[in-house]
């Protein structure tokens, strides 16, 4: 038997609210997606959060909110929580600072200790040189590729370059050292104030 047209409404009008859905999100996600476009065109080809500032750039209402329902519509909430508390309690530079100091270790260690405790942030991982050095591959040939331009660029070959300065805490990574001795295996190589020169190169050019 048929149900009839006032009774299909009244069905419809007791059926319980729904979860929020990726079709409901949709608007703030959006957002989301707007935010991480412009972060990909601040930094370039790297992924959107690449550095401390670019976590700190989706400080914003949307966003949070855009997270908050994608808890309640069944996403993994341990780390959109964790997300959420970086993004909020402006986190990023403590995060980049820890991960930093384990890159450091990794540059005289085979394994090193990632750990970050704040609010739902609950970092705790070892992290091996083998696996730090296959992320950073790409940059790696970046590096490589760049290295080759400025040659071609100065009309040199590998062979002219008599010293190779090394500074900057990614030098003391054994795959950077292994690509500079590649590239110029004739140049004498030094370490210079690896840990501030950057910082101090960056002051003076202010």
């Amino acid at each position: 038997m048929r149900a009839s047209p006032q009774e299909r409404s009244g069905s419809a009008r007791a059926r319980p609210k729904a979860e929020p859905t990726a079709i409901e999100l949709g608007p703030r996600l959006r957002h989301v997606q707007h935010v991480a476009r412009r972060e990909r065109r601040r930094v370039g080809a790297r992924p959107a959060i690449a550095d401390w500032q670019a976590l700190s750039a989706l400080n914003e209402k949307p966003i949070l909110d855009a997270l908050d329902d994608l808890i309640r519509a069944g996403a993994p909430r341990r780390e959109l929580s964790a997300l959420r508390s970086a993004i909020e309690l402006q986190l990023g530079y403590e995060i980049f600072a820890a991960v930093d100091a384990t890159k450091i270790g990794l540059s005289t260690d085979e394994t090193a200790f990632l750990t970050f405790h704040h609010a739902d942030v609950d970092i705790d991982a070892v992290v091996s040189r083998r696996r730090f050095e296959v992320q950073a591959a790409p940059l790696l040939a970046e590096i490589d590729a760049l290295l080759t331009e400025v040659l071609v660029r100065a009309s040199l070959t590998a062979e002219r370059i008599g010293e190779v300065v090394m500074t900057g805490g990614s030098s003391g990574l054994p795959a950077a050292r292994a690509l500079l001795a590649r590239r110029f295996p004739d140049a004498v190589r030094r370490d210079f104030a690896a840990f501030s020169s950057v910082a101090t190169g960056l002051a003076l050019g202010a």
